[in-house]
């Protein structure tokens, strides 16, 4: 009987050494970063606020409008990242965050 249990043990910990190294290898898997950014065209003096997974690509992308990056987060979940780009261009974040920037900037 005390073998039985103990091939019960073996397997059940054999079990949960795999799971547990599925679990350890899954954050390596998703190395993919998101990023929130604010641009500011000094041509027009407008900001623009965005989201991407490419950041250099984007600000690729944006150069004909000759912006400046003037502020960006990363984050592990596009889901994050799109729920704080929202909450940016809702009216008093973005202008918090506008004017610690111009603040920051003088």
């Amino acid at each position: 009987m005390a073998d039985r249990s103990a091939k019960n043990l073996q397997k059940r910990f054999k079990k949960l050494k795999s799971k547990a190294n599925i679990i350890y290898l899954t954050p390596h898997i998703n190395k993919l970063m998101y990023y929130v950014y604010l641009l500011k065209n000094n041509k027009v003096g407008t900001t623009y606020i965005g989201y991407t997974s490419d950041l250099k690509r984007r600000l690729r992308e944006h150069v004909a409008k000759s912006p400046d990056l003037v502020y960006y987060e990363a984050f592990k979940s596009e889901k994050d990242a799109r729920r704080r780009e929202r909450m940016l261009k809702q009216g008093q974040t973005v202008r918090r965050l506008k004017e610690r920037l111009i603040d920051s900037l003088n």
